[in-house]
């Protein structure tokens, strides 16, 4: 009835009201972000990265912008990397932690363009601070699979083989450890004390005192951490004996 209204309408000001009345009715998102966008050709990438990006920051409609976003692919414009880093940022900011891990698996899955390694190591990151490991690791080797010479940073496998460790996962967290070093990154003292404490929260001294050796091999000293989770680890066992003699070496 108001858009019969609009059409039969040649007074100005009836006409302005109408409109106002028609737009404040409709509360469909995709259309009231076809109206906010009207003239722009959909093709024009820099003013819907804008508008997607003003909706995930300054709007925190991050809804919006992935409907904005699906309704431009949809019209043949596909997103990029800016785009994707302001809904991934936006979701992580409202604990979407599963919907962000979803989005960027779609992203990758069905783009043959992979992200540049700084994005990637960036959006990884704040996917990291679900603290969801299975999760994130999954985004990672699908980021491998899609680019084989893609490297998480050694900050990334720190943070991710700390969270394995911290949930009791010390064999995946062995895994991961041993992929950053064949990946051509050199464990450091956080790498190798995480580890330690790893595999010290789960009784295995053994191969405790196994990275500790090689630590040492690589020339790498242990700091007050390392020896204060050794200690731990040790006492865990209630071995006064061990703890002693640790005591004495360290």
């Amino acid at each position: 009835m108001i858009k019969v209204a609009v059409k039969r309408s040649k007074d100005p000001i009836i006409l302005k009201r109408l409109h106002a009345l028609l737009y404040s009715t409709n509360t469909n998102p995709s259309s009231q972000q076809q109206h906010e966008g009207e003239g722009e050709s959909i093709h024009n990438k820099t003013y819907w990265t804008k508008r997607i990006h003003s909706l995930c920051t300054q709007h925190g409609k991050v809804d919006e912008a992935l409907l904005l976003l699906d309704n431009l692919r949809l019209h043949g414009n596909s997103p990029d990397s800016l785009n994707l880093s302001s809904i991934i940022h936006a979701l992580c900011s409202s604990y979407r932690f599963t919907d962000a891990h979803n989005r960027l698996l779609q992203f990758i899955n069905t783009h043959h363009s992979v992200l540049d390694e700084r994005t990637c190591n960036v959006l990884i990151a704040r996917l990291l601070d679900a603290k969801t490991p299975r999760q994130t690791l999954t985004v990672i080797r699908s980021l491998i699979a899609a680019k084989t010479s893609f490297v998480p940073s050694l900050i990334n496998y720190n943070r991710l083989i700390n969270q394995f460790c911290s949930s009791n996962q010390s064999d995946e967290a062995r895994k991961l450890f041993d992929d950053m070093k064949i990946r051509g990154h050199s464990p450091n003292s956080i790498s190798y004390t995480t580890m330690i404490n790893g595999f010290c929260r789960v009784g295995e001294l053994d191969n405790a005192y196994k990275v500790l050796d090689e630590m040492s091999n690589k020339g790498v000293l242990p700091n007050s951490l390392t020896c204060s989770v050794l200690l731990s680890g040790v006492l865990r066992k209630r071995n006064a004996e061990e703890y002693s003699k640790l005591m004495n070496q360290l």
